[in-house]
């Protein structure tokens, strides 16, 4: 089973993740951006030209796409994986907002053949989420707040619509409600 957990930029999922990193390692092999093999190298190589930027505009989101199913090709199916950075639906959600949603379609449809088994989608207040990121530095997007505003109300109704419907499970949560991450991670996982 592999498991992504994606939420607005600055809603508290690394922070959320990082206070129940024993659940996860528990329960998952998780899987960072930072563990690479030689296997990897190939398999993001391959997906890189072969797939992802055939089919992606945009370099740096293909290869971020690529990178990412790379590591998730390197595992059986059949394991438990956690993906703890960003997985491939948080970094499309990222790149819709930054580029003011552009090719979305394109973007979504490619999500389609790439789906995690799980999802676990942190949400909060728009305005909430808003007022940790502006007290934030570095800023993640060099955006004007209004627009940031505008954008983030759009990327909300984007994974509640589109992302949400597509993946089998997936479970809606608070960043402070622990004992409910907990038990997302607990449910549904592979003997």
């Amino acid at each position: 089973m592999w498991v992504e957990v994606i939420g607005l930029p600055g809603v508290g999922k690394t922070t959320l993740i990082e206070k129940n990193l024993v659940s996860v390692n528990k329960n998952y092999t998780v899987v960072t951006s930072r563990t690479t093999t030689r296997k990897h190298s190939f398999l993001y190589r391959f997906y890189y030209h072969f797939h992802c930027g055939r089919v992606i505009n945009g370099k740096k989101l293909a290869k971020k796409l690529a990178y990412r199913l790379s590591f998730r090709f390197s595992k059986s199916r059949s394991q438990n994986i956690f993906f703890f950075d960003s997985g491939l639906l948080q970094v499309v959600l990222e790149d819709l907002i930054k580029t003011n949603f552009e090719d979305q379609d394109a973007k979504v449809t490619f999500l389609k053949s790439f789906l995690p088994d799980k999802l676990i989608y942190v949400e909060d207040d728009v305005h909430a989420i808003l007022n940790r990121v502006t007290d934030r530095l570095p800023k993640r997007f060099e955006i004007e707040d209004k627009e940031l505003e505008k954008r983030y109300i759009k990327a909300q109704k984007v994974v509640e619509e589109e992302l949400l419907p597509m993946v089998p499970i997936v479970y809606k949560i608070n960043p402070f409600a622990t004992e409910k991450f907990i038990e997302a991670l607990d449910h549904e996982k592979m003997c």
